[in-house]
């Protein structure tokens, strides 16, 4: 699967807290100038700007203490370089296409600066981290405020704490059990992995908290998912939604249909034209003889063009597979693999999907559609939590996922 790629020009953010002051933001007539300020001020560790393949490009600036966010969105010519970067670039391979991604740079940094505004960035205090300590992890993300796991501890620190790393807004912060680390292997050992959210907390929540302290600053800065006070948007209030552009939103995700089980999945990627290229692949290692003893490898190519036939409610559109066709294969053998044609990639032409913006709520979709959603795996089994573009007669679903990031060399 060919990933979109999120462009971050540095290594990780180490931000200090600001205070806000009334004073307009700096303003900037392009991005290019933007970067060269966020470049200025930049301290040790800053990351001064990045390029988003959710279609924009965000230049963070230092000034007197406090932190403004300058964005630019793509073009469509910006859509039509980045597009031809990813194409050319194989980050699993650790290969990035230097003269694709200097040709982008150069062009977003001539594009004009959409708005700039100022980060709030406010921590927990020293009292509401106490308070959290004795209570469950349950209860600690039930709270108003919104933390999010981002992985798992990999062995108990130095004390002998097992440390779960932990965002809110633009911080991050350490939550400690306060449990033997037998007691957390023993949950890990069962839990559900997802390789998109990384992990569940379902098997944690009864555990109970032994401290939580803030760590630093986030890299949720770079994600206008993100709103400027640190709390979460909704996906309409940060993408191109309405009944002309819905695509060009489309076209900043990664689009995956699959069981969250077995060695198979579609992987579709959308252009803000409506296009698209779907890639399938199965593999069944058990399916292996002398001639192919590493097992059979199942593909197929699939391209076509979508078009939105109609705009349900504010977080609903029906989208038609105007046109599908499949790219010719043959049965080979390549070292030591069985590469078979196959048919099917979760798509017929024709057939009219519906399209859910995140936060519909999960019971409008069917339990078939539920589970292509892979709302088994989210925190909030109410809500979606990603786009979602479902076939009820292909009984298929495709999870668009942002785009996942990646340190520039």
């Amino acid at each position: 699967m060919k990933k979109t790629i999120l462009l971050i020009l540095a290594a990780a953010i180490l931000f200090a807290a600001c205070s806000v002051y009334a004073e307009e933001p700096p303003a900037f007539s392009t991005f290019g100038e933007a970067v060269n300020a966020a470049m200025r001020t930049a301290e040790e560790g800053d990351t001064p700007y990045c390029i988003s393949g959710e279609g924009y490009c965000i230049a963070l600036i230092r000034q007197e203490g406090r932190f403004f966010r300058a964005v630019t969105f793509f073009d469509e010519h910006g859509y039509e370089l980045y597009n031809a970067f990813v194409d050319a670039s194989a980050p699993e391979e650790g290969k990035i296409a230097e003269d694709e991604h200097r040709a982008l740079d150069d062009y977003l940094m001539t594009l004009p600066v959409q708005y700039t505004e100022e980060l709030t960035v406010v921590p927990l205090g020293r009292e509401e981290l106490d308070a959290m300590a004795g209570k469950t992890i349950a209860e600690v993300m039930s709270e108003p405020w919104e933390m999010g796991m981002m992985n798992y501890p990999e062995d108990a620190d130095a004390n002998g704490d097992v440390i779960f790393p932990m965002v809110k807004g633009f911080c991050r912060y350490e939550l400690a059990i306060d449990e033997p680390f037998e007691v957390y292997q023993e949950r890990r050992a069962c839990d559900h992995y997802d390789p998109v959210t990384v992990m569940s907390l379902r098997n944690y929540e009864d555990l109970t908290v032994k401290y939580v302290r803030y760590s630093g600053l986030s890299d949720n800065m770079l994600f206008l998912r993100y709103q400027a006070d640190g709390t979460r948007a909704d996906a309409a209030d940060i993408c191109h939604t309405d009944a002309e552009t819905i695509f060009e939103t489309l076209a900043g995700l990664e689009w995956s249909y699959c069981s969250g089980a077995g060695a198979w999945s579609s992987d579709m990627t959308i252009q803000a034209d409506g296009s698209f290229i779907c890639e399938y692949h199965d593999s069944d290692m058990g399916d292996s003889a002398d001639a192919y003893p590493n097992g059979t490898l199942y593909f197929a190519t699939f391209r076509g063009r979508m078009s939105m036939a109609e705009q349900a409610d504010e977080n609903t559109w029906r989208i038609r597979v105007d046109e599908l066709c499949k790219d010719p294969g043959e049965e080979e053998i390549l070292d030591g693999i069985r590469y078979v044609p196959a048919d099917s990639c979760g798509l017929s032409e024709g057939d009219i999907m519906t399209l859910y913006a995140p936060g519909t709520p999960a019971d409008v979709l069917s339990e078939e559609m539920q589970f292509w959603a892979q709302i088994m795996y989210q925190e909030n089994p109410d809500v979606l939590e990603n786009w979602f573009l479902g076939s009820e007669a292909n009984d298929s679903g495709f999870v668009g996922y942002p785009a996942v990031s990646m340190e520039n060399p």
